[in-house]
């Protein structure tokens, strides 16, 4: 897999040859594992194009679904009563404990976070359960807010994206520094055009073919960077000071502490 396929995004699409021999690995290692469990093997083979949902990397999985003690379900929980579990099919488990290993919401950015912009506005109603930002960093109406790991960075290396998304902040704040400035955000036409455009290479992609947690409430696939990490390291670099609005200069506004702001807010006039 070179980083030229990488860049282009193929690894995720269904139909190029790096996301085929990609996916042939991966079938062709669940057949090996389960070569004498044809069960399970047919319970666990996916039935949506690689990487739709986030691989298990583990030399210890399959082997522990084999065990004497073990019995897969590969069916819903339909309800849970007073001695067990009844799944979707109406078979009651007899059960001690419960482990309510449901997975992630990675689509639920700031959770603990109250972040209130210009006007009065929170980021959470700002989305309106659609979460997005320019480069995955910057919000309008949000001035001086900067977000790591945001809408649409997840992908490759995760400490490489943290790093350009870090870069990119203390430049914006070098620039305030420099320029006098006490309030900078992101243009809304830049952020509705990354958005429309990030959404268009969403299409094709195995993610869109598969139920899994990169979705918000609305369906559309939000936390996810369809590209590499070099591409998005470029991005960063170039598209910062072009889609900035700045506002206020002169002489710096006082800093607030914590316990003044009340909740985290955005800066600006």
């Amino acid at each position: 897999m070179t980083e030229k396929n990488i860049w282009r995004g193929h690894l995720h699409r269904p139909g190029t040859r790096t996301n085929d021999a990609q996916q042939q690995i991966c079938l062709r290692y669940i057949a090996r594992q389960f070569a004498d469990r044809p069960d399970l093997r047919a319970a666990l083979t996916p039935s949506y194009p690689f990487p739709g949902k986030r691989p298990v990397i583990a030399s210890t999985f399959y082997p522990a679904l084999k065990k004497e003690n073990v019995e897969l379900v590969p069916r819903a929980v339909a309800s849970v009563t007073r001695t067990g579990i009844v799944d979707a099919d109406g078979v009651e488990r007899a059960v001690d404990v419960i482990i309510m290993a449901t997975g992630f919401q990675p689509a639920n950015y700031l959770a603990r976070l109250r972040v209130v912009g210009r006007g009065g506005r929170t980021l959470r109603e700002h989305w309106a359960g659609e979460p997005r930002a320019y480069l995955g960093i910057t919000v309008p109406g949000f001035p001086n807010f900067f977000m790591l790991y945001g809408p649409g960075t997840n992908g490759g290396e995760i400490v490489i994206m943290l790093e350009s998304q870090a870069d990119y902040a203390v430049r914006a704040i070098k620039r305030m520094i420099r320029e006098r400035v006490t309030a900078i955000e992101v243009k809304p036409s830049f952020e509705a055009r990354w958005y429309r455009w990030l959404q268009s290479k969403m299409a094709g992609t195995s993610w869109t073919m598969s139920n899994n947690y990169f979705k918000s409430p609305t369906g559309k696939i939000v936390t996810q960077w369809p590209y590499g990490n070099l591409y998005y390291r470029v991005l960063t670099k170039l598209l910062g000071r072009v889609s900035e609005t700045t506002g206020r200069r002169g002489s710096p506004a006082p800093p607030r502490s914590l316990a003044q702001r009340g909740s985290a807010t955005g800066g600006g006039p």
